[in-house]
This record gives C-alpha cells, structure tokens and sequence, in this order.
C-alpha cells in the first residue's frame, strides 16, 4: 500500500460533533459512524486507521429560579483509539481518557444526557458511560463469534439502543435495553450478498422505526425495522452501484416524513429522499463530484428541516470538499460552499 493511499484512509477518520436537544434528536439519534476503519482493515491487515468519534450532551445548572434550569456547558465525547475523552466545550480542555480496552467506533447518548453508549468495532460490544462520573459499566456483548459494532442508535424514549451489528455473512441488528443493559433477540436483515455492509442507522421522532442503510456491490439498501415488533421490512432498494455508490450517511427530518440516504461514487455524490410514509425512494438528487468512489461523507438537516446540509468530499490533489445545501421543499441543491479538502462530518447547532 502507497503512502498516498493510507494517508487517505487515515483522512477517513471521522471528527463529528452531535448536539442533544429536542431540535437537535436526529442528529443525536443517528450517533456518528466510523468511515474508512473496515476499508483500511481489508486493505492493510492489521494497520487500522486512527477512529476519532464525538458526541456532545449538556450539563444543566439549576438557576435561581425553582422552575428553571439553565445550561452551564456542553461535554464532547470523543472515541479515539486510547479510550473516550470528555472534552469541555465551554473551555475546549480535554480530561481524563476513560480506559475501554476496546476499539470505539460509534457513540450515542441518551436523551436524559446521563448514559453515553459505545459501540466497539472489536470486540463487538457495547460500554455505557456514566456521563455523571465518566466511570464505563460492564460491557455488553453481543456474541455471534467474529463480529463488528459498526453504528448505534438511541429511540427517542432512551430505553432501547439500536446496534448495527456486522457478521462475515450476515446484518444483525440488536436491541439493547437501556435499563438493564441486556441485549435482546438479534433481529437479522439478511445475509451480506443480499444486503451488504451496514453503513448507518436512523431512527424517526417517533421512535416507531430504525432505519439501517446497507451497501454492496450492487448498491444501496435501506431497511425499515419496526421498534415496536422489532422485526425488519422490505428493503428499499436505492439504485445499482454505479447509479449511487455506496451509501455514507441518512438523516432523518424533524417532521419525520423523509429520510435523506447520502452515497458517493464515481458518479458523484447523490442523495435520495426516501418517504417514511410509503417506503419509497423518490428521484435522486445529483450533488456533482466524482472522480473516485466515497465522495459522499455525511450530512445534517436543520432544525426547521428547511435544508439538508451535505458535506461532499473530495480525494485529488487540487480539487475542493464542499458543503451543499438542500432544500427540503424543492429537493434542488444550492450553490456549493467550498471548505477545503475531504469534509467527514457535518452537525448543526439547536
């Protein structure tokens, strides 16, 4: 492997900042995935590329109001590989690592702010975090022998986290009680030929369904489970490969009415709105780009849901990354704002 192409990989480590508020779930709910560690695992064996993950929650001071609670600071939550470090972003001072002896690839946080959750690549399992005391739990497996926690996502209620769970020959994914901290039964979405990797996991306002977004050579799948049965639904099928590439990112709108899936390829990058009402793709959204596969990297709708936010990246020397906006109404893509080389990760402040 050439220096340029782990360089690369090592650019694919994702910095992505999740705000807690009620304008702000999906975001949350959508915890922040980790891009580029399984494409370096398969390309250089053992060297695996560094994972940087955050997540933001808000500590709340009592005012002196007895009806009032004021924020005091946020507290960012970064996985990387020496554990999960709290950083205060009133002060943007790092504290003391929280030691998992694992491989942290995604993180969510509980509505109530209390819990962070980890989702470790591997072993596959799951830490909580008290946000209180920054002091992990027991950690909760997820069995099924050589497996990866690939992405994490909390219901709206805090009492189920969703786990994205990759098998060599199929997609699981597991509900994890947040009271006890047991998981339950896997609910399986098919076997890697028929549904690929598992790319991310959304969940809608209304907690009544996880949405998982899978890719393979024959392009991008999306998968509705119902949380209320836990039992998954026909997958949508987005396009072939070459029409969408492989899927980087889904947000889903405040109103809960349209899932944005986000792929790249040698195309370019593409988003399709897909309608939670029916379960169906609508017409794609064509961002430009290209060049190589993986322009796509992520994306964030704000809280009015009037835009979708896509930041595209780019890999060739010279040529720029940029944030696209979206508008929510029209599905017609704005002007693009250009911010340098390969953007990871987007969040919109509440």
């Amino acid at each position: 492997m050439d220096e340029t192409t782990l360089r690369e990989l090592l650019d694919d480590a994702l910095i992505h900042e999740s705000p807690i508020g009620p304008v702000a779930h999906n975001a949350l709910q959508a915890g922040i995935r980790l891009r580029g560690r399984r494409r370096a695992q398969r390309i250089a064996g053992s060297m695996a590329a560094l994972a940087v993950i955050a997540a933001t929650i808000p500590v709340v001071a009592q005012s002196h109001s007895p009806n009032a609670v004021a924020p005091a600071e946020a507290i960012m939550y970064v996985a990387a590989a020496n554990g999960v470090t709290p950083v205060s972003t009133a002060t943007n001072t790092p504290g003391t690592p929280i030691k998992l002896g694992t491989q942290p690839g995604s993180i969510a946080i509980t509505p109530d702010g209390k819990t962070a959750y980890i989702a470790n690549l591997s072993p596959a399992t799951v830490i909580p975090v008290s946000t209180a005391t920054n002091t992990p739990g027991k950690p909760i497996k997820l069995g099924g022998g050589h497996t990866e926690a690939i992405a994490i996502a909390i219901t709206p209620d805090g009492k189920t986290a969703y786990v994205v769970n990759v098998l060599p020959k199929e997609t699981r994914v597991i509900p994890v009680s947040t009271a006890t901290n047991r998981p339950g039964k896997p609910i399986n979405l098919g076997g890697s030929p028929a549904t690929g990797t598992a790319a991310a996991i959304a969940i809608t306002p209304d907690g009544k369904t996880a949405y998982v977004v899978s890719v393979n050579a024959a392009g991008t799948t999306v998968i509705p489970v119902s949380t209320a049965t836990n039992t998954p639904g026909k997958p949508i099928r987005l396009g072939d490969g070459s029409a969408t590439g492989p899927a980087a990112a889904i947000a889903i709108t405040p109103d809960g009415k349209t899932a944005y899936v986000v792929s790249g390829g040698a195309a370019g990058t593409t988003v399709i709105p897909v309608s939670t009402a029916t379960n169906t793709p609508g017409k794609p959204i064509r961002l430009g780009g290209g060049s190589v596969a993986g322009d796509a990297a992520a994306i964030a709708i704000t809280p009015d849901g009037k835009t979708a936010y896509v930041a595209r990246g780019a890999r060739i020397a010279g040529s720029f990354g940029a944030v696209i906006p979206v508008s929510t109404a029209t599905n017609m893509p704005g002007k693009p704002i250009k911010i340098g080389r390969m953007p990871q990760g987007i969040v919109i402040t509440p």
